[in-house]
């Protein structure tokens, strides 16, 4: 009876494990009433025409990509009334002005809202979904969305936190997508207050006080389409400047798309560390002590708290240990198969930024060691009977210290073993992060194996210290 006993609690903390890593889910649910509003946008038009105008604005973004090279180099002589500009004022003030961006027609809208909305909403609306899962108590009020598009990304946060965003600050270039937007959002429910701008310079100017300060920017699939790196870096200061408590960035899980998230990562990373120098009188600190010298900041005045960290989806705040590899760090989410659309899956790169310091807290495996052994497991099971699943997941959540790594790879799952590759950190602070590979047996009586046959590509994974995953 014994041995019954321990084999349920097992189960049971491998299940509250599992509740707890699972970050995905086999398909996401396109809202209905944002599927017939489509249809009532689309009824005048012939998909296979408003396609071929999509595919011509998609190779133009691409072809872009590819010569971003001679972009940059032709951005070292720019000249303005007669006198030579510098390349980073030069690509700042065509940021602001929102120039030599792609611009959306009536034609190239509708086929943007036939084919790539449904996918670019499953991508917002799962990395909104983790936001919301590792900050339970993250409420965000004012919004700001750059490269809006026909409003996205306002769906994905009517479905994540209802009723909650009060008003969203836009910025689109094009009038037919800004015409767009209007038109799907109309007579919509818990919807925010929204205004558009045409870009940057008009939010900078004409919006002022409380109403700058926004809980949460978003930027998804949109500083791609900047012609070099240059004009993105300079959009990224920012929009990054903008942002008073997180930052999303979303790029299409391209081998361009991933290189420029972890490029953005790293920048904002360094921005804020040279902050923290600067603040501490050039003495360097380390960001374990980080979180004792700041204070906290000053809502009144608007202050906001110096330094940086990721979120989601590294595990720590160092080098990216695919960077200057061939590797791309992207993760792939489907939809709804009743979904009535030629769609494929579309793989997404993302990171999640927030300002201040991640937090210094015992890792998962730390604070379960005591019960992952059989007798507690015993104990608990008697004690507190079919509740233990739900009890451990919620006192267990995935918090925002080092301690949850990410699976980047599908697990290889064969007869008798389970291989999984995860990006986890290197050490409890947080501050150097590295790639492991796990082995782990398929018929091993243990809760981690347990865990390891229902987690997917893209869920995290309990770590234990010191500076190894387990």
């Amino acid at each position: 009876m014994a041995a019954k006993v321990g084999e349920l609690g097992r189960r049971r903390l491998g299940f509250s494990l599992a509740a707890v890593a699972r970050q995905t889910s086999a398909h996401v649910r396109f809202p209905p009433d944002l599927k017939s509003r489509i249809d009532e946008f689309l009824k005048d038009y012939s998909l296979h025409y408003i396609e071929q105008k999509l595919a011509r604005v998609k190779a133009t973004i691409t072809k872009r990509n590819d010569q971003e090279l001679s972009s940059n180099y032709k951005l070292k002589n720019q000249y303005q009334d007669g006198k030579k500009v510098p390349r980073s004022r030069y690509a700042k003030r065509m940021t602001l002005s929102a120039k030599h961006r792609p611009e959306y027609e009536k034609e190239e809208t509708a086929g943007y809202v036939a084919s790539l909305m449904p996918a670019t909403y499953a991508s917002v609306y799962r990395v909104l979904s983790e936001v919301r899962c590792r900050l339970p108590n993250f409420q965000p009020v004012r919004v700001l969305d750059f490269g809006s598009g026909p409003g996205t990304a306002i769906w994905a946060l009517r479905e994540v936190w209802p009723g909650v965003v009060q008003r969203a600050h836009l910025v689109e270039i094009s009038p037919d997508m800004t015409d767009a937007c209007a038109t799907l959002l109309q007579g919509v429910q818990n919807a925010p207050r929204t205004k558009s701008y045409e870009s940057l310079r008009h939010v900078c100017g004409r919006v002022q006080g409380e109403n700058l300060r926004h809980d949460l920017v978003i930027c998804s699939h949109s500083l791609g389409e900047l012609p070099s790196m240059v004009h993105r870096m300079a959009a990224l200061r920012l929009l990054w400047s903008l942002t008073h408590d997180i930052l999303v960035i979303i790029e299409p899980g391209t081998p361009h798309g991933s290189a420029l998230v972890r490029r953005i990562r790293h920048r904002v990373l360094m921005w804020e560390a040279k902050k923290v120098r600067r603040l501490n009188k050039g003495l360097y600190i380390s960001r374990a002590k980080r979180t004792m010298v700041q204070k906290e900041p000053d809502v009144q005045e608007g202050r906001k708290t110096p330094g940086s960290f990721v979120v989601s989806p590294c595990a720590h705040d160092g080098v990216c240990p695919m960077d200057k590899t061939r590797e791309c760090c992207f993760f792939s989410l489907g939809l709804d198969k009743t979904l009535e659309s030629n769609l494929v899956d579309q793989g997404f790169s993302y990171v999640i930024l927030r300002r201040g310091s991640r937090p210094r807290i015992h890792w998962p495996l730390d604070e379960l060691s005591e019960i992952l052994s059989d007798a507690k497991l015993k104990h608990a099971v008697v004690d507190s009977n079919t509740k233990t699943c739900e009890i451990l997941a919620e006192e267990y959540s995935p918090d925002l210290g080092g301690g949850w790594a990410r699976i980047v790879r599908p697990p290889e799952k064969h007869d008798n073993m389970i291989n999984l590759e995860i990006c986890c950190a290197s050490n409890q602070d947080g501050t150097e992060g590295q790639i492991c590979d796990l082995q782990m047996s398929k018929y091993e009586r243990s809760s981690l194996s347990d865990l390891a046959n229902v987690v997917e590509w893209g869920d995290l994974w309990p770590c234990s210290t010191p500076q190894k995953a387990v």
